[in-house]
């Protein structure tokens, strides 16, 4: 599934997950990504905290974005010492 229409479907809906790990074979283009999304760069050194399987997650940066119904999730890319990114999303309201 693209990215973008996974993110606009979760702006419309009322799913309710607390984190979402998605392994990409390729870069994030951030522009694609949020492509007709209203979010909000978080260029502040804000960290929040989640917790993710049983311990906690620290969130740095990101892409805000809202839901329909005011929920807040952030979005981050990971690239840990391998050829693959991580697409992280944090639903704030869950954590």
């Amino acid at each position: 599934m693209d990215m973008n229409l996974f993110l606009k479907h979760w702006i419309s809906s009322d799913l309710k997950f607390r984190s979402v790990s998605i392994v990409l074979r390729e870069e994030v283009r951030y522009d694609d990504l949020l492509n007709g999304i209203p979010f909000e760069e978080l260029t502040d050194p804000v960290q929040r905290f989640c917790y993710t399987d049983f311990h906690p997650t620290t969130v740095s940066g990101g892409y805000d974005i809202k839901r329909n119904d005011g929920v807040t999730a952030t979005i981050v890319t990971e690239r840990p010492h391998t050829r693959n990114e991580y697409f992280l999303m944090y639903v704030w309201d869950q954590c």
